[in-house]
């Protein structure tokens, strides 16, 4: 059993991972060593206060998304994965998964803690910002030399141009357009992993497209 344990907190310490269970009639949460290693906390702190300390560190805009966590799981009995931010004590900035689960009594339907896992996720968030932030950067630098070939190529097509030229000068445009296009899909793709994007109802020609 000894043995088991030992294994169990290594492995939470490898994977970054601790796990709690919070107690809705005695309002105490329960954590693990790797939890209280998470917050920085010291793991002789009383459970009765270590909800407490961990609210505090929850960075005030998710608040909300731990309040609709919680309630959802209450109200529909299943598990929930979401992501938290912490200002630890040494105002560290944190990215958390947290994945709660409502535990019921025996024999009833009532749920009476909720119990989970918390995993630092944050080497793997800052390489995620980081690399949307280089695609962004990169989509809008390659955007203003495209836009010049496409307003150059414009010009051209008011002048007197021959046949072939024109042709040349359309393929050029076309191309242009078509790789402006795939420019601001990259960027799409970044603003989907940082969940900023908005979509917009645009009428178009299916025949065209096609």
């Amino acid at each position: 059993l000894l043995k088991m344990q030992s294994n169990l907190k290594e492995a939470q310490r490898l994977a970054q991972i601790g796990n709690w269970e919070y107690n809705f009639a005695h309002q105490t949460l329960d954590g693990s060593k790797e939890m209280y290693r998470i917050f920085e906390l010291e793991d002789t702190l009383e459970n009765s206060n270590l909800f407490t300390e961990v609210r505090r560190q929850i960075h005030k805009k998710d608040q909300v998304i731990l309040e609709h966590a919680i309630k959802k799981s209450m109200e529909q009995a299943e598990v929930n994965s979401f992501e938290l931010r912490i200002h630890t004590p040494q105002s560290q900035l944190k990215y958390l998964q947290v994945i709660c689960e409502p535990v019921k009594e025996p024999g009833h339907k009532n749920i009476i803690s909720l119990k989970g896992t918390v995993q630092d996720i944050s080497t793997q968030k800052m390489a995620m910002l980081a690399k949307s932030d280089f695609l962004s950067t990169m989509s809008h630098e390659i955007r203003t030399p495209i836009n010049g070939v496409i307003g150059i190529a414009n010009l051209l097509l008011d002048e007197n141009l021959t046949a072939v030229q024109k042709e040349y000068v359309s393929t050029l445009n076309f191309s242009a357009q078509h790789l402006l296009t795939i420019v601001s899909d990259i960027l799409d793709f970044s603003k989907i992993e940082s969940g900023h994007i908005t979509l917009e109802k645009s009428s178009f020609n299916l025949e065209q497209v096609c």
